[in-house]
């Protein structure tokens, strides 16, 4: 009895008294019971302790959760100071606004351009530095200049960016870049995310392109009359003096003043060309006429040029006798075509020029110039036209040709101009080149398939 429980030992004896005396079976009864108590006393404290470890591990690990957030929060702060700091380093502007359209990033560029007090806004009030600005506050600020808040619900609708290339705001010129803000990885939409604007002051840069333009343009037309004199005085003196010149080696000095000034002619006129284009200057009278007509004068034109190469010109007018009128401007068509066909008989020393023209969809007419000159670079070819490229094997030095680099850039934007296309098709090193041109068609022809196109692999 002296291994029962106190507690089970206390009850026994106020129940049957304290002279009571258990048989073997009940005593072992009372034993079972009695370690039922004490295991019952071991899963307790084993629990109090478990509890205790637990609350002792809980706060371990609270702690380390706190710390990391304060390590987050301390990253999260210096990439925030990082990203500032950056932005207000940038040259340009920059606005970041949320979904709602509130600007919750405002770089100094950006701060300056928008404090700005054009001469057409003088009587507004300088922003101050504490306000809230919003898609709508900007809109006003920039008085009309255009419309922001049209633009970034575009931007938000369509996912894709808008670029104003010069914006005159006031008597400063901003180029201004709108992007929506997107995850890339979630897809999030950028109506709840929002977009980032880009606004950069050229006012210097269009001032000096502007200068550069006047320059080039005042200068070619200075450059060009007297150039003009030197050579009809030369061609002249050539012609009706043939007496002064019996000394071969004067009549071959004035020969290359001669040829020399219509080069420098040539040169003067690429640069007033580019100058008019570039500024949209350039007239352009757009008509129908027949593109077979055209390519027969330039062929015929262009013919003096390969007497002394080995080189043909081949063309079956019967290719294009039912092809419908273009729409475009003849004079400007005939120097893209008159430019490529220069070239051709520029890089092809011996071989063959073809000219097929046809169908290139129902909108277009297309023609593809192939020649089996030197071919171009691959490395060069996506320069090409790109002002002052040549097809040249080096980037750094001029072609042996004497070219400009400015004859393809200038039919690029010839062609753009009447509404078609250049491009260069294929060119392999050693074999040739193959450009082509699209332009719009005039007139419906109906003895044309709408399917009927000309497969340039045939050209020969």
């Amino acid at each position: 009895m002296d291994q029962l429980h106190k507690t089970l030992l206390r009850q026994i004896n106020r129940y049957l008294g304290d002279g009571f005396q258990a048989s073997p079976e009940l005593q072992k009864f009372f034993t079972a019971v009695s370690e039922a108590y004490k295991h019952a006393d071991e899963d307790r404290e084993l629990t109090e302790r478990s509890f205790e470890l637990s609350s002792k591990e809980l706060a371990q690990i609270n702690q380390n959760i706190e710390k990391e957030v304060e390590n987050r929060t301390h990253e999260l702060r210096l990439e925030h100071a990082r990203f500032i700091a950056s932005a207000n380093s940038l040259n340009a502007g920059l606005i970041i606004c949320d979904g709602a359209g509130v600007a919750i990033v405002l770089n100094r560029v950006a701060r300056n351009i928008l404090s700005y007090s054009p001469p057409t806004l003088k009587g507004t009030a300088l922003p101050d530095k504490d306000i809230i600005w919003t898609t709508q506050t900007m809109n006003q600020r920039f008085g009309g200049a255009f419309d922001l808040e049209a633009d970034m619900k575009l931007v938000i609708a369509s996912r894709k960016p808008i670029e104003h290339k010069a914006i005159q705001f006031g008597d400063r010129v901003l180029r201004v870049f709108i992007a929506p803000v997107m995850d890339m990885h979630t897809q999030q939409d950028p109506d709840r995310l929002g977009s980032i604007i880009f606004l950069e002051d050229v006012t210097e840069a269009k001032i000096l392109e502007r200068s550069r333009d006047e320059f080039f343009s005042i200068a070619s037309h200075e450059l060009r009359t007297p150039l003009t004199a030197i050579k009809g005085n030369t061609s002249m003196m050539l012609n009706y003096f043939p007496d002064v010149f019996e000394n071969h080696d004067l009549k071959d000095m004035v020969h290359d003043i001669y040829e020399s000034s219509t080069r420098l002619i040539e040169i003067v006129n690429d640069f007033l060309d580019v100058s008019r284009l570039e500024q949209g200057k350039m007239a352009f009278k757009l008509k129908p006429f027949s593109i077979q007509h055209l390519i027969e004068k330039v062929i015929y034109e262009v013919k003096a040029m390969s007497k002394d190469n080995d080189v043909q010109i081949s063309f079956d007018p019967m290719e294009l006798n039912v092809l419908p009128m273009v729409f475009a401007d003849p004079d400007r068509t005939k120097q893209v075509l008159y430019n490529l066909l220069g070239n051709a008989l520029k890089f092809t020393e011996h071989g063959r020029i073809s000219i097929v023209a046809g169908r290139d969809n129902t909108h277009f007419i297309k023609v593809w110039i192939r020649d089996t000159g030197r071919g171009i670079p691959l490395e060069t070819q996506g320069i090409l036209f790109h002002k002052f490229q040549q097809a040249g094997t080096s980037l750094l030095t001029r072609d042996t040709t004497r070219g400009t680099g400015l004859g393809l850039y200038i039919s690029k934007l010839i062609m753009e101009r009447m509404g078609g296309t250049i491009k260069l098709e294929q060119s392999t090193e050693g074999k040739g080149s193959i450009f082509s041109i699209s332009l719009p068609i005039a007139t419906v022809d109906p003895r044309i398939s709408d399917t009927q196109s000309l497969d340039i692999s045939n050209i020969e």
